[in-house]
C-alpha cells in the first residue's frame, strides 16, 4: 500500500508553531529519533547522546542568528514530550552525519571506505521560452524508514519580517503575514516548499567535511529563507550571508521567473545559473554541469571547481550515481526542448519518473539486498509550477515513488 503522510497546520508565535507540531506529530517524531540512533551510528560512529551534544554547540549561533527559531524547537520538544536537544539534534542531522571526512582532495587511506548515503536528491528549474512559466521541482530520495516519518507543514506566521529579492522584486521589508508549505521530516522545522510570497526551495545534501558552526544548518536555513525570503535575490542574499554550516545545494525560483541553484558551504557561496548556446556549443545543454537555455539542475555533488568559492576549496565525496544522475536529468530537458514539449508542471514530473539505472535511477528504487542506510528510495516528489505573467504558484506533492500508480498527491497554492 502506497505511503500516506498528515499536513500539519500550524499558526501563531514560534512557540506555539512548535507545539501544536509536536502534539500533532509525537509518535511520528519519536519513529524518527529511532531511525536517526542507527543512522548516526552508522554513518558517524556516534550514540544519540553523542549526536545531541554535538547539536548543542549550535545554540549560540542560534541565538544569534534566528532565536525564533529555538522557540519553535522547544515548543516541538514539549508538544512531543521529549528533550530539547533530541529536536535539535534533528534539525542538525546533516551537520552530524555528513561531514565526517576531511575537506581534501583525496580521503586519507587511513579513513573508512565512503558508504553510499546521501539524501539522493534529484533537483531542477525551468523557464519557458516565452518567460511566461517557471517551474521548480524535485524528487527526494532518502531512507525508507522515513517514509513513515514524513510531513507537510502548512504554518501561517503573524507579523512575518520579509525581504525583497533584491532585483527589485518584493516590498523591499515590513511586516507582513507569511504563510509556507514545506515538505520536511516530523521534528525539524523545514526543507522542501513554497511560501506566500512566490519563493520556491528545493535541497540536495553533499556530502563533504568543511563544517562551520557559526553558520545556519541546512533545514534551519531552508526554513529561515521561506519564512524571510520574498525572492530569489533576498534568498542568495541570505544563503551568502548566514548559510553554510555544512555544505548543501539550494535550488530557488520565484514567481517573477528568477531562479539559481546555489551552492552553499562554509567557505561561501556559488550561483550557478543557465547555460546558452554560445558558451555551451551546440544546443546549449551542458550534461555534466546540469545547464542548458532556461534550465538548470543539481543532485548531491558539487559542480564548482573545488577552488571557485570565496574563502577556501571545496572536496566532497559525491556517490557515483549522482553524477550520472544529472547527466540524466539534463538529457530528458534536452529531448523535451527538442520535441517542442511545453514547460509545465505535469512534463517535468514525467522527468521525475525516469527509471534509467535503475535502482539508482531519478526515480530511486530499493537496491536488492540492501540493508540498515542502504535502504534509500524516493519518498516524495515535490513540483511547483509558477505561472510568471499572472504571479500565481501551484505546487504538488506526491508520496512515494513516482513512477508508481495510486500515490497520495496533496497541492499547494498561492
Amino acid at each position: 500500500m502506497p505511503p500516506h503522510i498528515p499536513t500539519l497546520t500550524l499558526h501563531g508565535p514560534p512557540y506555539t508553531i512548535g507545539l501544536e507540531h509536536g502534539q500533532q506529530a509525537a509518535s511520528l517524531i519519536t519513529k524518527n529519533i529511532k531511525t536517526y540512533t542507527a543512522f548516526f551510528h552508522e554513518t558517524a560512529n556516534l550514540s544519540w547522546s553523542d549526536a545531541k551534544t554535538r547539536a548543542a554547540t549550535f545554540i549560540p549561533t542560534l541565538k544569534t542568528l534566528y532565536p525564533a527559531i529555538l522557540d519553535e524547537i522547544r515548543g516541538i520538544a514539549d508538544g512531543s514530550g521529549l528533550d530539547f536537544t533530541d529536536i535539535l539534534a534533528l534539525n542538525i542531522r546533516s551537520e552530524i552525519a555528513l561531514t565526517n571526512y576531511d575537506n581534501t582532495p583525496t580521503p586519507p587511506k587511513s579513513q573508512p571506505q565512503v558508504p553510499e548515503i546521501t539524501d539522493g536528491c534529484t533537483a531542477l528549474a525551468q523557464l519557458s521560452g516565452d518567460g511566461s512559466r517557471l517551474v521548480l521541482a524535485q524528487n527526494w530520495d532518502w531512507v525508507a524508514d522515513l517514509a513513515d516519518g514524513t510531513v507537510v507543514l502548512d504554518i501561517t506566521i503573524p507579523g512575518s519580517e520579509s525581504q525583497g529579492n533584491g532585483d527589485g522584486h518584493g516590498d523591499g521589508g515590513g511586516k507582513e503575514t507569511k504563510r509556507l508549505f514545506t515538505l520536511t521530516e516530523a521534528g525539524l522545522v523545514g526543507k522542501i516548499g513554497l511560501n506566500s510570497s512566490g519563493l520556491g526551495v528545493c535541497v540536495n545534501a553533499l556530502r563533504c567535511g568543511a563544517f562551520d558552526v557559526h553558520r545556519l544548518p541546512t533545514h534551519i536555513m531552508a526554513r529561515y529563507i521561506l519564512e524571510h525570503g520574498a525572492g530569489v535575490g533576498s534568498a542568495v542574499e541570505m544563503l551568502g550571508e548566514l548559510g553554510g554550516a555544512c555544505a548543501v545545494n539550494m535550488l530557488v525560483a520565484d514567481m517573477e521567473g528568477a531562479f539559481a541553484s546555489v551552492e552553499v558551504t562554509p567557505f561561501g557561496i556559488s550561483v550557478l545559473r543557465p547555460s546558452s548556446e554560445e558558451a555551451v556549443p551546440g544546443d546549449g545543454f551542458d550534461l555534466e554541469r546540469g545547464r542548458g537555455p532556461s534550465f538548470v539542475a543539481h543532485t548531491n555533488h558539487v559542480v564548482t571547481p573545488a577552488r571557485g568559492f570565496p574563502r577556501g576549496a571545496i572536496y566532497d565525496r559525491p556517490a557515483a550515481n549522482s553524477f550520472s544522475r544529472l547527466q540524466r536529468v539534463t538529457e530528458l530537458a534536452r529531448v523535451d526542448a527538442e520535441r517542442g514539449v511545453e514547460v509545465c508542471g505535469e512534463a517535468v514530473y514525467a522527468r521525475l519518473k525516469d527509471q534509467e539505472g535503475d535502482p539508482y535511477s531519478i526515480c530511486r528504487g530499493l537496491p536488492v539486498n540492501a540493508r540498515g542506510m542502504e535502504r534509500m528510495t524516493t519518498l516524495a516528489s515535490v513540483v511547483i509550477d509558477m505561472d510568471v505573467v499572472e504571479k500565481r504558484a501551484r505546487g504538488f506533492v506526491t508520496v512515494g515513488r513516482p513512477c508508481e500508480e495510486g500515490l497520495q498527491r496533496m497541492e499547494w497554492e498561492f
